[in-house]
Order: structure tokens, then C-alpha cells, then sequence
């Protein structure tokens, strides 16, 4: 087995990677975003969504306001472009979320889906990894609360 060092192991939240996008008949470079990270875009987004009167519980019902609704999309692009914008901040080129917003939209969704993937399939790495050097079973639950299969 081999034992990684602090910096190999903190040097997957620098994954980076250069994405193909047909469209653009070339690659655009992006990186994967840290939990920290992406909690914080997501807590921005519940937090517009909140001021705007709407919980968890209205999303994706009927009783929404048109204004409500109008604030939950706007607030869902925001989000994307912020996820993108950060996700494309690589070589010391930074991009803004209003940068990323006058973008074609199929461009952005295609961008912010493979930052997903790469950005949540590395904890997904981390907790197979975690299951897999026998240690999760022995100490129960983990600090998630969840056991170890």
C-alpha cells in the first residue's frame, strides 16, 4: 500500500483537466471544485432563494408565485455561472460569473456538468477510499454518519 503525502493528497482539489466542447471546435480548461467551495455557491443560492419567501418545501410545487418562480430561475443561472466561472479560473485567468453568463446556455450546461462530475466523483473516490482500507468498518459510522458497507 502506499502512504500519500499532505500535499498529494490536497493536490486533487487542483485537479484540472482540458474539456473538449465540440461547439467551440476546442478545449476549455477547468478545474474541479472542493466541497468547501461548491457548499458555498449552494448556500448563496438557498440564501437568495430564502429572501425570496421560498423553502425547500415550495420548490418544484404549485403554490410558487410567478415572482417566486421567476426568482428561483434566476437564482438556479447564478448559481450555474458562479459553479462555471470558478470552475474556469485556472492559469491565472479568473472568469466572473457575468462573464460566464454571456455565454451560449449549451455551452454552460455542458461546462458545469463535466465540473460535477469531476468535482463530486472525487468524493466519491474519497469515500470508496474510505471503505476500502477496512478502517470504516472497524470504527462504525463515519464522521457522515453513514456506514461503511
Amino acid at each position: 500500500m502506499i502512504v500519500l503525502t499532505k500535499d498529494q493528497i490536497l493536490s486533487g482539489s487542483k485537479y484540472t483537466e482540458e474539456f473538449y466542447v465540440e461547439k467551440l471546435g476546442g478545449a476549455v480548461k477547468i478545474r474541479a471544485l472542493t466541497d468547501g467551495e461548491l457548499t458555498k455557491i449552494e448556500a448563496r443560492h438557498l440564501k437568495t432563494l430564502s429572501q425570496a419567501g421560498i423553502g425547500p418545501k415550495d420548490l418544484g410545487g404549485i403554490d410558487i408565485t410567478l415572482e417566486q418562480s421567476a426568482v428561483t430561475a434566476e437564482s438556479t443561472k447564478e448559481l450555474v455561472w458562479s459553479i462555471v466561472a470558478l470552475a474556469m479560473s485556472v492559469d491565472g485567468q479568473e472568469w466572473t460569473p457575468e462573464e460566464i453568463s454571456e455565454l451560449d446556455e449549451d455551452l454552460i450546461e455542458a461546462i458545469a456538468a463535466r465540473v460535477e462530475e469531476i468535482s463530486r466523483g472525487e468524493r466519491g473516490q474519497a469515500e470508496s477510499f474510505r471503505k476500502d482500507d477496512g478502517r470504516a468498518e472497524a470504527e462504525g459510522p463515519g464522521a457522515d454518519g453513514v456506514q461503511a458497507e
